[in-house]
């Protein structure tokens, strides 16, 4: 993931607290999944440890995996 990325970290939260995956991790869950956390809201983006809008992760990260 280059440097410029909008998103490099994704951090999921269970009932035991948050725990973090890469992006690439992310997108190795099942469709179903992911869109569970994105519409729970138990999905966290983040680039250099800083929480990135959601609306604004999840258009970048549409666009790296149409690439």
């Amino acid at each position: 993931m280059s440097s410029n990325a909008v998103v490099d970290q994704v951090r999921i939260r269970r009932m035991d607290g948050w725990y973090e995956i890469t992006v690439r991790e992310f997108f190795g869950l099942p469709l179903s999944t992911r869109i569970r956390h994105v519409l729970e809201r138990t999905v966290e983006f983040r680039r250099a440890g800083q929480p990135v809008d959601p609306h604004e992760a999840l258009a970048e990260l549409r666009r790296l995996q149409a690439a």
